[in-house]
């Protein structure tokens, strides 16, 4: 063979190529979907599974103390009103962002409402387990967070809670 090297390098990328179908083609059979059917799931999406979404990473980025996430997420305009608090801005709490943290969460079924186009109501339950002011709380509660598509993006715009009794 002239170009033994050559010959080696092809075997390599048709070994990698079959490498990389065979584990994509594995992990879509067990999840039960095609590459094209997540596409376009994700293409897809309702304004509610698209604010659900939001809602879900909004409160990782915050267990996580991802702050750049929680940013993306939050409007220029973003506010709650929460049981312990009360109202704060979204200047407020990304001053504080990093000071409590949240420990554990569960989120119940959420419930959704399109309450104008782009524009979507979401309720439900969660429980908690949280350190605030250097203190421990743990507690359920009801929320309601209002997600709006502004510019083709899906943000929180308010967020509101308040402890069951």
């Amino acid at each position: 063979m002239k170009h033994p090297k050559t010959a080696f390098s092809l075997f390599l990328i048709v070994a990698v190529a079959v490498a990389v179908f065979a584990f994509s083609a594995r992990n879509s059979a067990a999840s039960g979907t095609t590459p094209a059917d997540a596409a376009k799931t994700k293409s897809v999406a309702s304004p509610a599974e698209q604010a659900i979404a939001g809602e879900k990473a909004m409160w990782e980025a915050e267990k996580k103390r991802d702050r750049p996430a929680f940013e993306k997420l939050a409007s220029e305009d973003y506010a709650e009103i929460t049981s312990e608090d009360g109202f704060l801005d979204r200047e407020t709490i990304l001053k504080t962002f990093d000071q409590n943290g949240l420990q554990d969460y569960s989120l119940g079924p959420i419930k959704t409402e399109d309450v104008h186009p782009g524009v979507v109501l979401l309720t439900y339950t969660f429980h908690v387990k949280e350190m605030h002011e250097k203190v421990m709380h743990e507690g359920d509660y009801l929320a309601s967070s209002l997600w709006a598509n502004r510019s083709g993006k899906w943000v929180n715009v308010f967020f509101q809670d308040t402890r069951k009794p």
